[in-house]
């Protein structure tokens, strides 16, 4: 005990302050194994890009590249293949990516025994790899992939025939800012079999507080995606019912600083004719923060939702 109190202990540096720090990050679902139109060529097309992984993979480039000064992207509803060809354009030098597939039991009339990943539909007869998300970060880091947990799974088929879908969430360190950013796409609730209502918004509520406990409620990090969840105060949302309060207890989320705080923002689901429907995307930031959020204006033919960016500045600490 005396060493460790006087002069026999070796003295500690203590930490370099982290200076203040302003980061960017875009979260945009592809749909990019989603159906395309029967005419590319109608002004209502949407998810024109569709089961093209060419035409996915540039898509994305283009709109990481129309954000200056990127440094986070996360990706969801996107096949393996196109972020593996996304990774070789030109102009993605110094980004790191990181894939996790999102996991089920099949489609058929009764669940498989093991889960496994799901095939993206094939292009010409030539497979896209897995249907999943991703995060990329424009220097070297670290990642982490977790699935959620068994409890967090709705025990019944989804919308989509899908039996027990098994959502995922990637985090990286982000050296440079010491941030954490973690990127998901969590539990549909709209659509879902009317047999089992409660199995998903139980899923999803689940889900939202693996996250949190995940990526952390201090420091900088930053958590979002698509969330397949309307915002609570919004109009059709569930209030303090909705399986986000946790989040915005916890964090802000970028849109609140457009909307005077209030737990709404503006529509990131794009129906076909380009109108906007719900908020389904988010990003949330340390409520020490200061952010600004953008919203795509324009109607993305290529997705049937919009990308959202949040600049963020952390204080230093």
């Amino acid at each position: 005990a005396h060493a460790l109190r006087g002069h026999g202990a070796p003295a500690r540096t203590p930490a370099t302050p982290a200076p203040s720090a302003a980061l960017k990050v875009m979260t945009w679902a592809t749909c990019a194994d989603g159906a395309p139109p029967p005419d590319p060529g109608k002004a209502d097309a949407i998810c024109v890009n569709g089961r093209q992984t060419d035409k996915v993979a540039y898509g994305i480039r283009w709109h990481m590249r129309a954000v200056a000064g990127l440094h986070v992207v996360f990706l969801q509803e996107l096949c393996s293949a196109d972020l593996d060809l996304l990774e070789r354009l030109d102009g993605m030098t110094g980004w790191r990516f990181r894939f996790a597939p999102i996991l089920d039991q099949g489609s058929g009339a009764t669940p498989n025994a093991e889960p496994g990943p799901r095939l993206c539909h094939p292009q010409n007869g030539v497979s896209r790899g897995y249907f999943g998300i991703a995060v990329g970060v424009h220097e070297n880091t670290s990642f982490d992939v977790r699935s959620y947990p068994d409890s967090d799974v709705p025990r019944t088929r989804d919308r989509w025939g899908h039996w027990n879908v098994r959502q995922v969430a990637v985090c990286a360190t982000v050296p440079t800012y010491r941030a954490k950013v973690c990127g998901t796409q969590l539990t549909p609730l709209l659509g879902q079999d009317p047999a089992a209502p409660d199995a998903f918004w139980k899923a999803q509520t689940a889900q939202v507080k693996d996250l949190i406990k995940n990526a952390g409620s201090q420091g900088r990090v930053v958590v979002g995606g698509d969330l397949n969840s309307i915002a609570p105060d919004a109009n059709g949302g569930a209030g303090d019912r909705s399986p986000l309060v946790p989040l915005y207890r916890t964090y802000q989320e970028c849109d609140q600083s457009v909307q005077g705080g209030a737990r709404t923002g503006r529509g990131t689901y794009q129906h076909a004719d380009g109108t906007r429907g719900a908020k389904l995307d988010y990003l949330f930031v340390p409520r020490d923060a200061s952010v600004s959020c953008a919203v795509s204006s324009q109607h993305v033919k290529t997705s049937d939702q919009v990308p959202v960016v949040a600049t963020v500045t952390f204080p230093a600490s």
